[in-house]
């Protein structure tokens, strides 16, 4: 297999909607507020991002030899040995995958419905779009944390705040691979995603819709005891733009029993809701938005009122006391 040194937390094939046709799109970077023209090969990437640790494969090899870990077949060991693991079994699936985005575009545009292997492979999509982010590694690396230092506080132990839990690094890319594929976790959330109610977005303004490095956005609608943030709690509406003009709007179906009628139907949107939407791009990226022309004044108001979502380590758990 290839060695992939830049590797996207993003698909090129989902960017290329938002570039023009020799693949150069604008992007706004929040943490140093500038905007700049940049190529889909550039974009939301980082050198060696799913690389697993080294140290990883030396331990295993060493856990065999001394015959405290099971054997491996041959053919399997090859592949659990290999640091791209990730990448490369990316770069199959969106392989894979890319065509039948392609139809899931032409069935909007021909307003047909989406069979259910369009449904349900976009579902597979989203899943894994919203956890293969940085952004999502260190939500989840710090919800971890707060879960083990919590223990350790009701523990008989030294508090946690006395001894600080310290996270080693190396097994950043490793703790994040085992959540992106997790099968019970992806199966139990494609499931939920497919079973919301899906409306297409249709931006009929001069406007654009903005994408980002973390391009599934989830906002709850609702402050209820039953309401929540998860991805099926009551009240919660996931976004994914599409292109410049669509948007994928996934809503809860108990909460808004009224959009049940619109199941996979064309909604316009006016250009209030488009400036909502690109909003919550501009909040919920990691550190870089994208647009087909360099359209960013929105991005840089949001970024001056509320220089909290600028920050390259935000507070993203917050420790029970």
């Amino acid at each position: 297999m290839p060695d992939v040194k830049k590797q996207h937390y993003v698909p090129q094939f989902y960017l290329k909607q938002f570039a023009s046709p020799d693949e150069r799109l604008y992007a706004f970077n929040k943490f140093a507020k500038k905007s700049f023209q940049t190529r889909v090969r550039d974009a939301a990437s980082e050198m060696r991002f799913y690389d697993i640790h080294p140290d990883f494969y030396q331990n295993l090899q060493a856990n065999i030899a001394n015959g405290t870990a099971e054997p491996i077949e041959a053919k399997l060991l090859a592949k659990v040995l290999d640091t791209q693991l990730v990448e490369h079994e990316l770069g199959v699936r969106e392989a894979t995958f890319a065509p039948v985005f392609s139809s899931i575009l032409t069935s909007i545009e021909q307003k047909r419905r989406f069979t259910e292997e369009q449904r349900w492979r976009m579902a597979e999509f989203i899943a894994m779009q919203a956890v293969r982010t940085p952004d999502a590694r260190r939500t989840y690396i710090d919800i971890r944390r707060s879960v083990f230092s919590e223990l350790l506080r009701r523990s008989s132990k030294p508090a946690a705040d006395t001894f600080p839990l310290e996270y080693d690094e190396r097994y950043a890319a490793l703790d994040h691979t085992r959540l992106m594929f997790d099968p019970g976790f992806q199966n139990q959330l494609c499931l939920t995603l497919a079973n919301h109610i899906w409306l297409v977005g249709e931006n009929t303004t001069s406007a654009h819709f903005y994408t980002s490095d973390a391009p599934v956005t989830k906002r709850g609608y609702f402050t209820a005891p039953e309401a929540g943030m998860g991805w099926g709690s009551y009240g919660v509406e996931i976004t994914f733009p599409l292109s410049p003009k669509l948007i994928l709007i996934l809503c809860e179906r108990t909460a808004f029993p009224r959009l049940a009628q619109l199941d996979e139907h064309i909604v316009p949107l006016t250009l209030d809701q488009v400036t909502y939407y690109n909003s919550l791009q501009v909040i919920l990226s990691y550190r870089s938005v994208y647009c087909p022309v360099g359209e960013f004044l929105l991005a840089a108001e949001i970024c001056n009122e509320h220089p909290e979502v600028c920050s390259p380590n935000p507070l993203r758990v917050q420790s029970s006391s």
